[in-house]
């Protein structure tokens, strides 16, 4: 039977260009096995190397491509990225850490984040940071165009009961709030004496599966093996009467 015919017989067909002439089909299946396990060898070692390489790799380009136009994703990324909710001057400044979900007093508040986070983040035991009126992420929101457009289209219903109920909003205008958060949820919308807007953006930090070759995939990974860290950020928004009219 030719399948069992030593190699040796055939060595000298080979063209120079390393073409088999004449070989066993049992004996090409060897050789083609052996390239495919060479191939996978090859591939396992450079899917190690990425593993190490990712962590620092991202870090360093988040960092330094989007720091200046991107200066709250950027920092919510670190937040995640070095655990960094200690001694953090960006926290510091802008807001506070929660540590437990019952430091939130709002009773309607706890409620809803207890749900959201124990739904998207598997657990209510995960940090958070909650952001002033004042800070960076709540000015990025307000001056947004996506956030004024929802706003505007709920200004009768507002003017009219002083309160509206519940939403998501998504900010796509904005490379910096859509790179921060994207998609997340506004609740506690309402008018005070003053016709003053008051409201609360709630959004988990977490990345969803969207391919192994995207970023978001490749935090995802990070995610997964307990090198990027979720927590959850509450923000509040407060727009002066004569501001938000003109929306």
């Amino acid at each position: 039977m030719k399948a069992k015919v030593s190699i040796t017989k055939y060595k000298d067909n080979f063209t120079p260009s390393g073409t088999i002439k004449e070989i066993s089909a049992f004996e090409f299946k060897i050789i083609e096995l052996k390239n495919i396990m060479e191939n996978v060898s090859n591939f396992l070692y450079k899917l190690n190397l990425i593993s190490k390489l990712r962590k620092p790799l991202m870090n360093c380009g988040i960092n330094w491509a989007k720091y200046n136009s991107e200066p709250d994703a950027v920092e919510l990324w670190n937040i995640g990225a070095y655990k960094g909710f200690e001694n953090n001057p960006y926290i510091e400044t802008n807001g506070k850490v929660i540590k437990n979900i019952e430091e939130i007093q709002n009773n309607d508040l706890q409620e809803f984040v207890t749900k959201k986070i124990k739904k998207q983040l598997g657990s209510i035991h995960k940090k958070g940071v909650w952001f002033h009126q004042n800070s960076s992420l709540s000015l990025s929101y307000s001056n947004s165009e996506d956030f004024k457009n929802f706003i505007k289209s709920k200004k009768d219903e507002l003017l009219k009961n002083r309160t509206c109920e519940n939403s998501s909003i998504e900010f796509i205008h904005d490379s910096n709030l859509y790179h921060a958060i994207h998609f997340s949820d506004i609740v506690d919308i309402h008018i005070d004496n003053q016709l003053n807007l008051h409201a609360k953006i709630v959004d988990t930090y977490d990345f969803n599966d969207e391919g192994y070759f995207s970023l978001v995939g490749q935090a995802r990974i990070l995610q997964q093996h307990g090198e990027l860290e979720t927590y959850y950020t509450i923000t509040d928004i407060l727009i002066p009467n004569e501001i938000w009219k003109q929306y």
